[in-house]
């Protein structure tokens, strides 16, 4: 009995052991078939991943398709970081415009709206046909950007008269500090600027040069412009001056002209002689040249 209960045991253990083996080769070949089917499967469904992103994409569906770019392995997973790339660029371009078009007019200027205007431009550059109407935005930021530069020209020609007509008053007050600061504020600002027949740069100058003489009594004349834009000559009014005595007007005058000489001016032929420098006494001395 003994003997026959081995062998049963004997049996029933190889009995085991066979079964556990062919299981384990069962499930390995089963494993392997099921890799093989699903690399034959994995080109193929990326291709179809990749597909349905680029439309996606196409459609507008950004959200959608950075996402499924995202999971693109394979051969296109290169070309689908090139698409998650655009579509960060363009979103974050027109992120920034929209920032900037939503900011309160007072807040607006040319500077800001010029930013804008190139972001839509970046924008439509990566996806003309993008979401969120980037060509309209672009012309409606054009649009207000002339506008606000429009406004700050007539802003900045109302500023001019102002300086100009202020210059000119403390000039005939003979406040030629204040007539210097707002001339030369004035051609700063636009140097060809006409104010009361001169340009502005020019005035600035004639200010400045009265205001250092210090005499109070020296009266401005403005100098008028040519067609050709030569000033006409301070030399003949210099002459002027002088020969009614009145030699501080005269002496300002010529030192303006061009080719000043240190207290004199060589005018057809005469020199003409400023006093303290030729002379003692109060009066204009010819020079002869002697």
């Amino acid at each position: 009995m003994k003997r026959k209960s081995k062998e049963s045991n004997l049996r029933e253990f190889r009995l085991r052991v066979f079964c556990g083996t062919a299981l384990a080769l069962f499930l390995s070949i089963l494993a392997a078939t099921s890799l093989v089917g699903q690399d034959s499967s994995s080109p193929s469904d990326s291709d179809a991943l990749f597909a349905r992103a680029v439309q996606d994409y196409t459609q507008n569906r950004l959200t959608a398709a950075r996402a499924e770019f995202e999971k693109v392995q394979g051969a296109h997973a290169q070309e689908a970081k090139q698409y998650i790339a655009k579509i960060a660029a363009y979103t974050e371009a027109m992120n920034i415009a929209a920032t900037v078009m939503r900011r309160s007019s007072d807040e607006l200027d040319a500077s800001s709206l010029e930013y804008a205007i190139q972001k839509y431009e970046e924008a439509l550059r990566i996806k003309p046909d993008g979401p969120w109407n980037p060509a309209q935005s672009l012309e409606k930021a054009k649009t207000l950007h002339n506008q606000i530069v429009k406004q700050g020209s007539k802003a900045g020609e109302a500023r001019d008269r102002d300086f100009c007509a202020k210059a000119l008053g403390a000039a005939q007050e003979h406040h030629y500090k204040d007539a210097s600061f707002l001339s030369c504020a004035l051609a700063n600002d636009n140097p060809s600027y006409s104010c009361g027949g001169d340009e502005a740069v020019h005035m600035c100058q004639q200010m400045r040069d009265l205001a250092k003489l210090g005499d109070s009594s020296v009266e401005y004349q403005p100098s008028t412009r040519s067609s050709t834009g030569n000033t006409t000559s301070a030399i003949d009014r210099g002459k002027a001056a002088f020969e009614k005595n009145d030699f501080e007007k005269a002496r300002s005058l010529f030192t303006r002209a061009p080719a000043t000489q240190a207290g004199s001016r060589r005018i057809s032929g005469q020199d003409f002689a400023l006093p303290g420098l030729h002379g003692t006494s109060g009066k204009a001395q010819p020079d002869f040249g002697l």
